[in-house]
């Protein structure tokens, strides 16, 4: 069983609390340090997972490792990585591409759970079709209509490293979802996003209860 909770989400900020059975794992810290920990409580966490370094994403990291929480990171990680975490649970580490910036997304099995996070990213060049997701928390961060025609340098980077709702189908569609409970839209874009076309939109096509994270935390459902 898996439960998410979202503290923050987007560019100022992202973190969420994933729990996979008995496990505890923070996705990301770049949310207010009093939030996070009003949230959840460190001592219980058995690991925090940094993508990578921008600080929406690794703001409190050092904070998390003086507090005594085990870290890892997406950072320094260049191919394919495992790692026993727990009993059971595994991590992979799966390089994405984020523009220059080193990112991974990270998937966490078991023999009942497999749990895709991946976030800021417009590529995966692997090929993720042996995993058979039970859960998918990935980012649709703008509608490709919303960004035809605007040529500025700050939006056609956001285009080039970040995905769209499309580009995020044609993922979508590349997975294994034949067991997947359900997906978990995060990173919209505040000036290019939209909750409700991009929640009903994976709904209608994937029919799997969609969740959108919301900018300021909590999570609203389609399905």
């Amino acid at each position: 069983m898996t439960n998410l909770k979202c503290l923050a989400t987007g560019s100022s900020g992202n973190c969420y609390i994933l729990q996979i059975d008995d496990t505890t794992c923070i996705l990301d810290a770049g949310c207010d340090w009093n939030k996070l920990t009003s949230n959840v409580n460190l001592n219980n966490v058995e690991f925090a997972y940094i993508s990578h370094e921008h600080k929406d994403h690794s703001l409190n990291y050092k904070k998390l490792l003086l507090r005594g929480v085990k870290c890892f990171d997406g950072i320094t990680t260049h191919n394919l990585k495992k790692k026993q975490i727990k009993g059971q649970l595994q991590a992979f580490w799966i390089p994405i591409l984020h523009g220059a910036t080193n990112n991974c997304a990270l998937i966490l099995k078991n023999n009942e759970e497999c749990v895709l996070y991946a976030t800021d990213f417009n590529i995966c060049e692997y090929d993720l079709s042996e995993f058979k997701f039970t859960r998918v928390i990935v980012e649709c961060n703008y509608l490709e209509e919303r960004v035809k025609g605007h040529n500025d340098v700050k939006t056609l980077r956001q285009i080039n490293t970040h995905m769209g709702l499309d580009g995020l189908k044609i993922f979508l569609d590349s997975l294994d979802l034949s067991k997947c409970q359900e997906i978990d839209l995060i990173h919209l874009s505040s000036d290019y996003g939209d909750k409700i076309m991009m929640g009903s939109s994976i709904y209608s096509k994937y029919k799997i209860k969609t969740g959108v994270c919301l900018k300021f935390g909590g999570i609203e459902y389609y399905g």
